[in-house]
């Protein structure tokens, strides 16, 4: 989206304006409020001006509820709960935000841009049943859940961790966005947006980069970095298209079951890092398993970027 070719306090003021009566409806105090003021438009200029009722929608629906609990090293949550209204199913939503006083800015503004990210990523295609299933996405999740008693019964838990990191680049994209607004901020009239984008520019310099999952990015890196891969599953993740991911995947490694090796090998490298992190003696035998965890990721990432003609 090119802010240049428009209004740009037409276009922030109609956010703002929206922001405004969502913190009226929900009570949100000043802080959320501003935090607000900057990444709802950042979410329009990241997704585009054709999906805007949708994140409006979302961010209109989402109530952002404060926990009485501090917890620094997980601030925010998305959560989902599924429920069966006789023959319908409703999903009740929420982002669910630690008491984040403690918590710098950026802090916060990178928790719940990552959360909503989520459920941005989640609006396409959310829910679909079968005969006997009710399945809900989140990104490249797909969690089924028995459609009578509402029991989980397959989260494909080791996708989670790469749809973090997909995540994880894209909340550093929309911060980076809302910096690259400091380009106007001779233009825009609104003093609250400017002092937010002033603090926040203070805080973190010209551009960001994100400390969440941040070795599994630095292992997925090469992965990431091509465009045929981040387009497509990008793509594929907004609108809800995601049931042939895997055999995308393996086709052009040429690899069995590689994409589930790859998100498995992620898993394992995540549940590894909190063991390293925990244990005071015999680290290296942890992190000699992390290098040889590494080693077998390179390879797949290896054979996929060189089987791709569009890197």
């Amino acid at each position: 989206m090119n802010l240049d070719k428009i209004n740009i306090n037409e276009f922030l003021n109609k956010y703002i304006s929206f922001v405004d009566n969502i913190s009226i409806k929900y009570g949100y105090d000043s802080n959320i409020k501003h935090v607000l003021y900057i990444i709802v438009p950042s979410f329009i200029i990241k997704y585009d001006i054709k999906n805007e009722r949708k994140i409006l929608k979302l961010f209109e629906d989402i109530k952002i509820i404060i926990n009485n609990k501090e917890d620094n090293n997980n601030i925010a949550s998305f959560e989902r709960r599924l429920i069966k209204d006789n023959d319908n199913y409703i999903i009740d939503k929420k982002v669910l935000l630690n008491k984040y006083k403690q918590v710098s800015l950026i802090e916060l503004i990178d928790s719940l841009i990552h959360e909503f990210n989520h459920a941005i990523n989640s609006i396409n295609n959310e829910l679909y049943t079968d005969r006997y299933h009710v399945y809900l996405r989140s990104g490249i999740i797909n969690t089924k859940y028995d459609k009578e008693t509402l029991n989980i019964i397959d989260n494909k838990e080791k996708y989670i961790i790469l749809e973090e990191v997909l995540n994880t680049i894209e909340t550093e994209q929309i911060i980076n966005i809302i910096l690259s607004l400091n380009k106007y901020k001779d233009i825009i009239q609104n003093s609250e947006f400017i002092n937010m984008l002033y603090a926040l520019n203070n805080e973190v310099g010209q551009t960001y980069k994100s400390n969440a999952y941040l070795l599994q990015t630095f292992i997925s890196e090469e992965l990431t970095k091509n465009k045929t891969f981040t387009s497509t599953l990008n793509n594929l993740r907004f609108i809800g298209n995601i049931n042939n991911i895997e055999s995308w995947f393996d086709n052009i490694t040429g690899i069995n079951n590689s994409f589930y090796i790859l998100c498995d090998k992620l898993t394992i490298i995540k549940d590894l890092e909190i063991k390293y992190m925990k244990r005071k003696i015999f680290k290296n035998i942890i992190l000699s398993k992390i290098r040889e965890e590494f080693r077998n990721i390179s390879t797949i990432i290896e054979n996929f970027n060189n089987n791709c003609i569009y890197k």
